[in-house]
């Protein structure tokens, strides 16, 4: 069959259409003589195969010719967000990388994250205020102070490559932390050592 695709994807319609359609019947008569020497009755063997020796509908073997010459054809394929190139034969091929997943940040640290943001963003308030005013200098080191920290918990719950939170079951395992380190508890959650 993989021989019929390759040359029929070289003919024109109407040829690979007659080509098809003598391929059919082959396979009509060889799959009825095949039942004969099997010893099937001539009647059953006859009502198997009858359909595709006898009746050629053009349309029928022009839709088989396209198809043919489609297949013949390397396809895309879209699988869960990553599109695929397939072809006739081996293995599909992406196209495109496939979606990282990105783990869902710690809850503790998105509260640190805001706290830091929410005070900078009152200090700014009151820096518009009075722009120039005695504590200027002091409440825009706090701003930057504050951002940096802000900077800080992002960068830690950035994934990086392949590193992830330890499974800590025993108290020894607890201790070795290091302080801030992210860690899964025995029921399964996130947590950071103080």
């Amino acid at each position: 069959m993989e021989l019929l695709r390759q040359q029929v994807s070289n003919l024109p319609i109407d040829q690979a259409a007659d080509a098809v359609a003598q391929a059919m019947k082959f396979q009509a008569i060889r799959g009825y003589q095949k039942d004969l020497e099997a010893g099937k009755p001539a009647s059953e063997s006859l009502a198997k195969w009858a359909p595709m020796m006898f009746s050629t509908p053009k349309s029928a073997t022009m839709s088989g010719a396209a198809s043919l010459i489609r297949a013949s054809q390397p396809r895309v394929m879209n699988a869960g967000s990553v599109l695929y190139r397939v072809p006739q034969t081996g293995n599909a091929v992406p196209l495109t990388p496939a979606p990282t997943k990105v783990p869902a940040p710690n809850r503790f640290d998105l509260q640190e994250h805001s706290s830091y943001l929410t005070q900078a963003r009152q200090i700014e308030g009151e820096l518009a205020k009075d722009p120039t005013g005695p504590d200027a200098e002091a409440q825009r080191k706090e701003i930057q102070r504050l951002q940096g920290e802000a900077a800080k918990v992002r960068q830690r719950n950035t994934p990086t490559g392949g590193e992830s939170a330890k499974r800590v079951s025993t108290q020894a395992e607890y201790d070795a932390l290091k302080s801030g380190e992210i860690y899964i508890g025995k029921n399964g959650h996130r947590y950071r050592k103080p």
